[in-house]
């Protein structure tokens, strides 16, 4: 009798175990997911609510990544200043995060380009893909 105890001791903390994990991976999507949402819902330039989101070529990182903004105008003034590398606009990864900066302040978190990362973006933004 006192081994099925043990066993099923044993059991249980497994199941606990396996539920903390369930739990703490579903609250770090989560996370993820509102601050993706919440910063690709503003321009990092106007200020404005996004419509538009667009792979953009960071030189310095060789990659590319996507951005949400509200017109071209703003794609274009990111573009030239990660091709000048004037610091203004800057791609910094932290923690496995990456994030545009404007002028030292954190804008939005990026996601590197490629298409499931794009419909994931759209699908969060109700954006569309800049042509």
């Amino acid at each position: 009798m006192n081994e099925e105890n043990n066993f099923l001791f044993y059991i249980i903390i497994i199941i606990i175990i396996i539920l903390s994990f369930i739990i703490i991976f579903n609250d770090n999507k989560k996370n993820l997911n509102n601050e993706l949402e919440e910063t690709h819902q503003i321009c990092p330039i106007t200020g404005f609510h996004t419509n538009l989101s667009v792979c953009i070529e960071y030189p310095q990182l060789n990659e590319a990544y996507i951005i949400s903004v509200n017109n071209k105008r703003c794609i274009s003034l990111i573009q030239e200043s990660f091709d000048k590398d004037d610091h203004k606009y800057e791609i910094n990864i932290e923690n496995d995060n990456i994030y545009l900066y404007q002028n030292d302040i954190k804008k939005q978190k990026l996601l590197r380009c490629n298409k499931y990362n794009m419909n994931y973006i759209l699908k969060l933004t109700n954006n569309e893909i800049m042509k």
